[in-house]
């Protein structure tokens, strides 16, 4: 008989991006990155040389849920200039809008600032323009006028720590989040204010989350103290923190199926 944790285990298998959907990922990471060497420092398409690549984000930090479950999942790609620190963010944008119209003319191409989004079919991609200062600092645009450092490592190496100190059920769970954040929480919490915000936590959390049920306990019981003023947010995690009390008493005493009802109260099967 399946247990509500054998439940969430089988939604974390149906979450997580493998097998061809990855590869068709990979294919379209290693195609763009040819397009962008044959693109730039080019003086027929665009002068401005690319020193250096990076796919970074959710993808990088493997915490990305399945396209057939969030069709906002995309792949964060770092383009660092060799120059552009003499121009605005926003010009560097144009350069990549060029890019991004010369090669994937079919595919829908548009500025969500400060990014450029190309839609394709099997992923979204989000091209983040940036430059390194001689201190090795990374700089991306804080808006269309101005630049921001920023270290895109922190968080990745963050929760590889968490998620070995909780027994590699952290990031399991950061997707299942994600998945209720998408289907009971009309996603109010962007994907990486969720990931940044519970690694914190759990960074410095003793809590014993040895399965999923418990590290979802958690994350909600310190969701619940996010400052985040929204009646409806509020709403839909006390009614979570509720449910997963009642699975767990159910859990307890045996009555698996009633448990994995009342889970799928807050998480609907996948």
């Amino acid at each position: 008989m399946q247990t509500v944790n054998g439940y969430l285990s089988k939604m974390c298998t149906d979450l997580y991006v493998n097998g061809d959907e990855n590869q068709r990922i990979r294919t379209s990471i290693s195609t763009m990155s040819d397009r962008i060497d044959l693109y730039f420092g080019n003086p027929n398409r665009c002068i401005h040389k690319v020193v250096k690549k990076r796919i970074f984000g959710s993808y990088d930090r493997d915490t990305i849920i399945s396209r057939k479950y969030d069709d906002g999942s995309d792949v964060d790609y770092l383009i660092v200039f060799e120059d552009s620190k003499n121009y605005t963010p926003q010009t560097c944008l144009n350069w990549l809008k060029g890019f991004a119209e010369f090669w994937y003319a079919s595919s829908i191409v548009k500025q969500s600032s400060p990014t450029i989004v190309i839609e394709l079919q099997n992923i979204k991609f989000e091209l983040v323009p940036s430059y390194i200062d001689s201190m090795g600092r990374i700089y991306i645009p804080k808006d269309d006028k101005t630049w921001q450092t920023t270290n895109i490592e922190d968080l990745s190496n963050d929760m590889l720590t968490v998620n070995k100190k909780y027994n590699y059920v952290f990031k399991n769970s950061i997707r299942i989040i994600k998945y209720w954040n998408i289907k009971k929480n009309l996603k109010k919490y962007k994907s990486y204010q969720l990931e940044e915000y519970l690694t914190n936590k759990f960074m410095s959390s003793s809590a014993h989350c040895e399965t999923l049920l418990a590290m979802l306990d958690w994350m909600f019981f310190y969701l619940s103290q996010y400052t985040y003023i929204d009646e409806y947010v509020t709403d839909r995690i006390n009614k979570a923190m509720s449910l997963i009390e009642e699975a767990k008493r159910f859990d307890q005493y045996g009555y698996h199926e009633k448990a994995i009802e009342t889970i799928k109260k807050i998480l609907p099967e996948t």
